[in-house]
């Protein structure tokens, strides 16, 4: 029953399918050459990490967790069986748009991808930048943070841990005194120390 969902849900599959083959056709069909030859340690760093997301990309569709206790199960009865399936074709199919939508506009029509990143014009704008997002992200988020961390930046708790290493310059300073390079401020010192440590032992 809840259908904006259901869209939204369609809107992020068709934005995925675009955006991720836009990647794929600029990587690995574009107008990049490599010159050298590429050592064999960083072809297996690269092939490897690649080789097991295509791995379970293609079977991890089939590994079934047991998360019927903490997903709620929803269940169709056989009249709405032909609706699921219905519903899971559209999505395929508004995925594989967003795939098609890449291959014309990043795949077939580079030089048509490259002349819209140059435009100025402002819905190609508003879509390079991300829809606005990532302002609306620092409006929202980076920027009261960075304000909270500018006024909160010497309150007590800062000065009480910034009160151990003071204290620890101030012990070091002191003891850095004693350090006189002078031979009897040395055996006076070690005579002082024998002093107080057999006074000790007698008074104890």
């Amino acid at each position: 029953g809840q259908m904006h969902l259901y869209y939204a849900g369609l809107a992020g599959a068709f934005l995925t399918g675009l955006y991720t083959f836009r990647m794929v056709f600029i990587t690995f069909f574009g107008d990049a050459h490599h010159h050298g030859v590429t050592p064999p340690t960083a072809r297996f760093s690269h092939h490897l990490p690649l080789a097991v997301l295509a791995l379970f990309a293609v079977l991890g569709g089939f590994i079934h967790l047991p998360l019927d206790r903490v997903l709620p199960h929803q269940s169709f009865a056989e009249n709405l069986l032909h609706q699921k399936h219905r519903l899971e074709a559209i999505s395929v199919a508004v995925s594989l748009a967003g795939v098609a939508l890449a291959w014309l506009i990043f795949g077939r029509a580079r030089r048509r991808a490259e002349k819209w990143r140059d435009s100025r014009n402002p819905l190609l704008l508003w879509w390079r930048e991300a829809f606005g997002f990532d302002w609306l992200y620092d409006q929202l988020f980076v920027r009261p943070y960075l304000g909270f961390i500018r006024v909160n930046a010497r309150d007590f708790i800062d000065q009480l841990v910034a009160l151990i290493p003071a204290s620890l310059r101030a012990v070091n300073g002191w003891l850095a005194r004693t350090q006189t390079g002078q031979l009897r401020w040395y055996v006076a010192s070690l005579g002082l120390g024998a002093v107080v440590v057999v006074g000790t032992v007698m008074l104890t």
